[in-house]
């Protein structure tokens, strides 16, 4: 899915920060993130063995949670057509860079969907960062337990709202679809959704109206102010698509709510919050809590061209003066060193929104 679909505004007219982060980092920037591949650009990595070992896992997840059944080509209605299924394939890096896992994820060809045919409503709230620092903040202040947790393929875990059909996805020679094992069978044959996947123009709000449904069969009401804060007597939830914090006093309450949650939705129990949202939380032995975005901080030094050691790379314990005022030098030389000034402010007032104190 692409990252502006799941990027909404928290409101009718103001954006979410992350999306304005994406603005300023890739505004400017010559190229897409280096870690998000497509199938062939893939297959052409050195990583290749284990992208085609995350493929056979994506594969085996979906046709062992019956996400869609296999039909005759001929049985798809007049009306419809079957839209492509695509990989999207990604390094999955922690706060600090390092690869934890080489990640191969089925999408639907949502660009080729009919509006008012195979979806309607497209929107969908994500929790706005300022509610996640003053959530963790009030927990932090009252010294309660904070624990967060992932749900495993999240989309497919809510049915699909209308019948889509799909075509089978690109696979390298010599592969094997498990429901799908013949040539003959790929030409034949498509997917029909049984369940919403990744990539469908509505695929987020489908989600986001399953999840919301769940939570309130379990007493949680949202928040009149931000949708994606979940309260319930003593404890309380913050959702990010499929992340998820849960906030007590009472550590036992936090694992019943784990608990109920996995008797619908397969999540992960991640443990104490270490990792959210691309930043890392550190306690330190006075109390306080420590934001750090180290990935962040050197994709942003590759963007403005200052991660490498040059003439022109120069480092300063100090900031510059704030009373110094720079003149426009007529008979100076050419400026000719590049310089994204537009993206280094965006970038830069994004680091010290999302972990300044």
């Amino acid at each position: 899915v692409h990252v502006h679909e799941l990027l909404q505004p928290t409101s009718g007219t103001e954006p979410h920060p992350f999306a304005l982060a994406v603005d300023h980092l890739y505004a400017n920037a010559a190229s897409s993130d280096p870690d998000v591949m497509t199938f062939e650009e893939a297959m052409r990595s050195q990583d290749r063995d284990k992208f085609i070992d995350a493929m056979h896992k994506e594969l085996d997840d979906h046709i062992s949670r019956q996400h869609w059944r296999v039909v005759p080509s001929k049985a798809i209605p007049k009306y419809k057509r079957a839209i492509p299924m695509v990989w999207s394939m990604k390094c999955k890096r922690d706060p600090v860079g390092n690869i934890i896992k080489w990640k191969a994820r089925l999408c639907a060809g949502g660009h080729r969907s009919i509006e008012n045919v195979d979806y309607w409503g497209t929107y969908s709230p994500v929790v706005s960062w300022s509610t996640v620092r003053l959530a963790i903040i009030f927990a932090l202040i009252n010294n309660w337990h904070v624990k967060s947790i992932d749900f495993v393929l999240a989309y497919p875990q809510a049915p699909v709202k209308t019948d889509i059909y799909m075509l089978p996805p690109k696979v390298p020679p010599n592969f094997v679809i498990p429901d799908l094992p013949g040539a003959s069978d790929r030409l034949l044959s498509v997917y029909k959704l049984l369940k919403n996947l990744y990539g469908l123009k509505d695929a987020g709000k489908t989600w986001n109206d399953h999840l919301h449904k769940g939570l309130l069969a379990r007493g949680w009401l949202p928040s009149s102010v931000d949708p994606c804060l979940y309260t319930k007597r003593g404890i309380m939830l913050v959702v990010y698509v499929d992340d998820a914090c849960l906030l007590s006093p009472d550590e036992t309450l936090i694992q019943l709510e784990i608990s109920s949650l996995k008797e619908e939705f397969h999540l992960t129990d991640e443990g104490d919050l270490k990792d959210y949202l691309g930043t890392r939380f550190t306690k330190n032995p006075d109390g306080s809590l420590t934001l750090t975005q180290p990935r962040m901080v050197h994709r942003i030094l590759e963007l403005v061209g200052l991660h490498t050691s040059d003439e022109q790379t120069k480092t300063h314990d100090t900031p510059a003066s704030s009373t110094s005022i720079l003149d426009r030098n007529p008979e100076g030389s050419p400026h000719t060193y590049k310089w994204n000034y537009r993206a280094v402010i965006g970038s830069l007032s994004y680091l010290q929104a999302m972990i300044r104190p």
